[in-house]
Parts: C-alpha cells; structure tokens; sequence
C-alpha cells in the first residue's frame, strides 16, 4: 500500500468524522439465473456422513430442501440396492435422453479435496462481477462441496469448436457448498464463496450429480430412473448387485419403490473397460431400449485416478482423472470410447486434478453469457452483501484502504479487502480503487 494514499485517506476520512467499525462479511451473491440444484451425493469421508451428525450415508441419494439444515434423502440405500458395509455411491445420472442431437450444452462438475484448476478466471467474468473458478475455491480450501461450468459448449458430438478456443479455457462456480443466497449443497464446512478456511479443514465432497427433482402438479413425485456405478470397496459387489467391479453401470427404474433389485445398464468389460476401472462421474443419454445401452445411447463418463484405462484410451490428457470420455455402439454392435472433454477444455490443469461427478447444462448462446448468468456472483464494493453499495460498506471500504493486510506480508491486503474492494484488480486497495467505489455507490 502506498504511504501517500494511506495520508491521504486518513485525512478524508478525519473530514468525514466517521467512526470505523468492522462488520461482519456476508455471503456472495447468488446466480441471476440459477442452475437448479441437482440430486447429488457425498462420499465416505465427508463430514457430514460422520455418526452423529445428520444420520446420512454415502450410499443414499440427497436433494436440496429450503430451510433444512443438512440434505434430505431423496433415495434410499436399500431402494438401490445398497446398504451394506462400506457402500459408497461412486457416480449418479437420471436419464438425459431429453437432450436433442442438435442442443449445445455445458458440463457442469464437481471436482475431488486435491484438486487445485491452477486456471485463472476469464477477463471477462470477472468484468461481470463472476471471479470464482476452481482454482480460487480450492485456495480458500473448499472446493469439494461446490459444482462448476465449463467454458467450452459441447454437443453430443463433443466440442463446438470456437474462436475462444485458442485462448486459455477456465471454469465458473455455479453451486457453493452452503450459503450463497441458498444457493447450495448444504455441505461443509458452512462457508461462503469469498470464506478462507484453514488448511486441512475437513470438507464434503460431492461425488455424484443428477438432474431430476421435479414432481408432478398433483404433488407426486414424478418417477426418476437412476443409473449408477458404487466404489471398489462397497460389499453390494459380492453377489448383492448384478456386477462386480466399479467400471459397472446399474440401473434402477424405480428407485422410490423399495425391494426392487437394480439391473445392469453395462458392463465395464463391454466398455473396454478394466475390471479395476473405477467410473466416477456419469451422464446417461438413453434413446433406445431403456435400461439397456444399446443403439443411440452415450454415455459420458469420468475415471477415478489411478485407473489403469487412463493408460490405454487413446488421446488422454497427462492428468487424465479430468479427462470426460464418451461411449456409444459402434457399426460393430461394440461399444467405442473417445475423448470427449480434455481437462484443459474444463480449466482443469493441476496434476492430481479430478472430476468427480458430471452434469450437463443447456446452452444455445457464448458460453461464457451462459457462465456470466449462472454464476455465482461477487458485486464489488457490497461488503455486507445487502445488494447496495452505501456508507456501511464505505466503513469497511475504508479499513481494506489502510489495512487489514495479510500476516505474512505487511505490503498486501488480506484477501477479503481484494475480492470486495480491488475494483482495478492489481491487487491493492488504494486511491484508484476509491474512485471505482465511487462509481458503485448507490448503484446496486
């Protein structure tokens, strides 16, 4: 910070007559055009699956229900199937044959506690007020419990190629892990978008995403098939389910009906896949005999890391667990899998980066409209977040403008005063960015 700035803000604000005091910062703001809150799931180690906690399991379906503090079941355990010793959904769909040949689309994902993007956000988002991408929710460590949107459109071909193309692709968070305007997983830690939390803290992940809360205009649920595959370790694969191994995809036609068994939808061997494959991410398009992956079918899916597929598909990305594949029947009547999202295509660029549950979210314009729109919002100078700029925000603007800064570096203004304040983005807050917060005053 600049000595002369710091002079000079104590003058205005000894002309002012202000008395300083530090309120407490708010959550960001939610998207302007929501992404419904898919059903989703957490895995074994997540805090919330904890005994003691909330009574939930990794094995059970949840939905998002307004005023409750932790998720609902949506799906039972024992309605798929499951419930037996260390069971662990590994991936959901519903089934997203709704989406034409000619429909232009977004993934939308989660990613696992090790993934850090190393992918700045675009220019441009953050121009509208749109900064979080995974690399900054993973700084903040809590990007497990959050879902993101790609910058790139696919179809069901793969990508739409586009002039931006040749530019550096990056990700926008679309689902906060608990408290963006009730825009949420319900998941822990109870954080914000622009929340720092301790390193090591224990976070949910959300391992599994699926389309599907709607219900009918009589009241009942309107029926949801599920496809799924379950984790290597889950007992339900000694003799309980109609496969073996976690390359496995089920299928459940019914799953609010208990004692029904769930079918195979297919096998990981008839993927090409190894029977120490582990699939952990899913979107199943079924257009031809339900339940059955057979002709206009694909699939789209993601390998946890490790598995020995990354190895042998070809064209994989060196951090393959990012990677998005897709499998259809072949002329052959065999299934063919190619690549259908690089991880660079998702902004995922890290080592040990890894999606982990998958979606996909029409989108007939620029991607990055459709990721400005969905977007889980920062509106610069709204410290408290009550949608205004005004004179309480002006108090905090002015403690950011002589302090408080980063322990580690007395030149350097902690990272709450740059997200809310920094309005010129060269990571200081000073005179310039006074005058940006003039500009915002009052505005919003």
């Amino acid at each position: 910070m600049r000595a002369r700035h710091k002079n000079a803000t104590v003058a205005v604000l000894t002309t002012l007559g202000l008395l300083l005091t530090v309120c407490q910062v708010a959550e960001g703001s939610e998207p302007l055009e929501a992404i419904p809150i898919p059903l989703y799931t957490f895995d074994g180690s997540s805090p919330t699956l904890e005994p003691g906690m909330a009574d939930l399991h990794a094995d059970e379906i949840f939905e998002k229900v307004q005023g409750e503090l932790f998720p609902t079941v949506r799906f039972s355990a024992a309605n798929l199937g499951l419930g037996r010793m260390l069971d662990d959904l590994n991936s959901i769909s519903t089934d997203r044959g709704d989406v034409g040949l000619n429909t232009s689309f977004l993934l939308m994902f989660s990613v696992d506690r090790l993934t850090a993007g190393n992918v700045p956000a675009d220019p441009s988002l953050e121009g509208f007020e749109v900064p979080f991408t995974v690399a900054d929710q993973s700084n903040r460590n809590h990007a497990a419990g959050d879902a993101f949107v790609s910058h790139s459109l696919f179809d069901r071909f793969g990508k739409i190629s586009r002039f931006r193309d040749l530019q550096l692709l990056s990700n926008t968070q679309v689902i906060n892990n608990y408290d963006e305007g009730g825009h949420d997983f319900q998941a822990a830690p109870s954080t914000s978008s622009t929340t720092l939390v301790p390193g090591g803290t224990s976070q949910d992940n959300v391992n599994g995403m699926a389309s599907g809360q709607d219900s009918s205009t009589s009241g009942f649920r309107t029926p949801v098939p599920i496809y799924f595959t379950v984790g290597a370790d889950s007992q339900s694969l000694d003799g309980f389910l109609p496969g073996d191994t976690s390359a496995d995809i089920f299928f459940d036609p019914l799953p609010n009906l208990p004692g029904l068994q769930s079918m195979p939808y297919v096998m990981g061997v008839d993927l090409g896949l190894s029977s120490f494959d582990a699939v952990d991410a899913l979107v199943v398009m079924d257009e031809g005999v339900v339940g059955v992956f057979d002709a206009g079918d694909l699939v789209l899916f993601s390998l946890a890391p490790g598995s020995p597929s990354l190895n042998t598909i070809p064209d994989v990305s060196s951090n393959g667990a990012a990677d998005v594949f897709a499998a259809f029947v072949g002329t052959n009547g065999g299934a063919e899998v190619f690549v259908f999202a690089h991880a660079c295509n998702l902004g995922l660029m890290g080592d040990f980066d890894n999606v982990d549950a998958l979606e996909i979210v029409p989108c007939a314009s620029d991607p990055l409209q459709c990721a400005a729109v969905a977007g889980i919002r920062l509106v610069r100078g709204d410290w408290n977040n009550n949608s205004v700029v005004d004179i309480d925000d002006f108090l905090e603007f002015a403690q950011c403008l002589g302090g408080p800064l980063d322990a580690g570096n007395p030149n350097t203004p902690s990272q709450l005063c740059l997200d809310y304040f920094d309005f010129d983005r060269d990571r200081d807050v000073d005179l310039e960015d006074f005058a940006g917060f003039q500009i915002a005053f009052g505005m919003h």
